[in-house]
């Protein structure tokens, strides 16, 4: 993955940060990553996902699948 392509979990909550007008709740969120076949991603708790690296890879699909756990936590 080129470094202009990668995903930035800091550019989403400040995109989150715009959508609510207001700054985010300070949380924590712990990624896992696992080496598994496919781009899926699990929500394990609230405050811990679990994907696999194709998806982490995707920064399109990893921006879109991980959006509505930054929009809650935040």
């Amino acid at each position: 993955m080129r470094r202009g392509d990668r995903f930035r979990v800091g550019d989403l909550v400040r995109a989150v940060e715009a959508e609510k007008g207001r700054k985010a709740r300070p949380f924590d969120l712990k990624v896992t990553e696992l080496p598994v076949a496919g781009a899926v991603g699990w929500r394990v708790s609230k405050r811990h996902v679990v994907v696999s690296r194709a998806l982490r890879e995707d920064a399109a699909g990893y921006r879109q699948w991980l959006a509505p756990v930054i929009r809650e936590l935040a």
